[in-house]
């Protein structure tokens, strides 16, 4: 494979392989850094690297839209705790979840519907958990199948009931979710039983190794409002 060109604008990225049309084409980056210098890493070789600053090809530098914006199943409004260890191979206790109001803090979803705790609290040291937070409203009381995706542990409460719990372990190939143990919506589902009127969803998300975070979809929104949350 020979890469031909990489073009970095703003918040847009375009790459060509072996020339045609971009192999890639990346709308909206989502890094911290908007300038700084270029790393090249991983399996491979690399010779005849040229940088050209400047050299955008009229590449618009603002990010694309969201294509899941307007998508009305995804659960977006949440609250996080601080960060807690929790000891190896022992799950979560709901009930040490922050009781303070003032410990809680709002982490709405990024775009894809991401809820990037690594932006937030870097990366984890050790085995570490936060806990995440958020109501849904039923207009009565009903079912809703859910999609799921997050790094590398996960325990799912509705209303102080435990519904779901699973592993997606990079680490551990046997324990690598679809797809190769990255965070996606193809991680898993789950069944929300949900309550008419207001439901406390809390969500624990437990990780020893790069990045965390989590997704949640419901597969029908119909009858349910997805509240901003509140401690």
């Amino acid at each position: 494979m020979e890469l031909r060109e990489l073009v970095v604008s703003g918040r847009r990225l375009r790459v060509w392989v072996n020339g045609g049309a971009p192999a890639l084409d990346v709308t909206r980056l989502e890094g911290d850094a908007h300038e700084g210098a270029i790393v090249l890493q991983g399996a491979g070789f690399l010779a005849n690297v040229k940088v050209t600053p400047d050299a955008v090809e009229e590449l618009d530098p603002r990010p694309g839209p969201d294509p899941t914006a307007t998508d009305a199943r995804y659960v977006r409004n949440w609250m996080v705790s601080p960060v807690t260890t929790l000891a190896a191979g022992a799950p979560p206790d709901l009930a040490t979840r922050p009781a303070d109001k003032s410990a809680w803090t709002a982490l709405p979803a990024e775009s894809g519907g991401l809820v990037n705790v690594s932006r937030r609290y870097g990366l984890p040291e050790g085995r570490s958990l936060v806990w995440l937070r958020t109501t849904v409203r039923a207009a009565a009381k009903c079912e809703k199948r859910a999609a799921i995706g997050w790094n590398d542990e996960v325990w799912v409460f509705i209303n102080g009931k435990q519904v779901y719990a699973d592993v997606n372990d990079y680490l551990k190939p046997e324990l690598r979710k679809k797809p190769d143990g990255r965070l996606s919506l193809e991680n898993g589902a789950f069944t929300l039983p949900l309550d008419a009127g207001d439901n406390d969803v809390v969500v624990g998300v437990a990780n020893a190794f790069f990045g965390w975070g989590l997704m949640l979809r419901l597969d029908d929104a119909a009858g349910v409002t997805l509240a901003p949350s509140t401690p």
